[in-house]
């Protein structure tokens, strides 16, 4: 029995060693085929987890209510109007309340300057697991769908493989980085080879991208920045578009100071 995981937060992957992982992986796939055999798996019964919601969702949602049902226990659907957050209740009240009351908390806070920051307050004051479903610097149940996607495609053995992450036009600029940060600090420790492709205006945060160069070097992939699209494809085995934000749409003096990262 892995005891290891008890009580543990997730909110990124970083935190967790590629052994963690690779159990992680190995529980996945075994329940995906245990689902599509329609072999019950009531390992959570009677469980509560609260999922708060500060932005509109339809695949973390569902896929995470589905993924509680189907384990036995209840995802409760909390969005702010339902919640005294409106009201002024503070992180830290909120993560000891509903600690109380079930066994884990789902969070998605995606405000620039704020999510993650919210995300690790909950977690300082939580008896109980506190878990990311996106913020402004992180997507870890992403990360992870993402390279077990891979896997099934390609097989678990990544080192070599290409991947460019393309940022890809989109009507509105305000989506977070935390899609693109989150597979550049994940794969490379797999041993993929990742090129990101962006308009100089839409740089990543330089202090992840730091972390993601080391990554690479103990994980035995590689990460590189292009602002040449054609150049980013050349060889790439795999293409993930996503569209993200700049800093400057946010915060324009925050953007200069990061601008010449890349």
């Amino acid at each position: 029995m892995e005891t290891r995981f008890k009580g543990r937060h997730f909110i990124t992957e970083d935190n967790w060693t590629k052994e963690e992982l690779d159990i992680v992986f190995d529980t996945a796939f075994d329940l995906k085929k245990k689902f599509y055999a329609e072999e019950p798996t009531l390992w959570l019964p009677y469980k509560t987890l609260f999922m708060m919601f500060f932005e509109q969702s339809t695949r973390t949602r569902n896929s995470m209510e589905a993924g509680m049902t189907q384990l036995g226990g209840h995802a409760h659907d909390l969005t702010p109007d339902k919640m005294q957050i409106t009201h002024g209740e503070v992180a830290k009240d909120t993560a000891i309340i509903l600690s109380r009351m079930g066994h884990g908390i789902a969070c998605r806070n995606c405000f620039y300057g704020v999510g993650n920051k919210y995300l690790n307050e909950l977690a300082a004051n939580s008896r109980k697991p506190v878990m990311s479903l996106q913020d402004d610097v992180y997507h870890p149940f992403q990360g992870l769908a993402d390279l077990m996607t891979i896997f099934e495609h390609l097989g678990r053995n990544t080192k070599g493989l290409k991947v460019t992450v393309s940022w890809a036009y989109a009507t509105t600029h305000s989506k977070p980085l935390s899609v693109p940060q989150t597979q550049i600090l994940l794969f490379p420790r797999y041993g993929i080879d990742v090129t990101v492709a962006h308009p100089k205006e839409f740089p990543l945060s330089k202090n992840i991208v730091e972390k993601a160069q080391k990554n690479a070097k103990e994980g035995g992939g590689s990460l590189r920045f292009t602002n040449n699209m054609d150049e980013a494809f050349e060889g790439a085995q795999i293409v993930i578009p996503k569209n993200w934000g700049g800093f400057g749409f946010y915060d324009e003096e925050f953007y200069l100071s990061h601008e010449d990262q890349c």
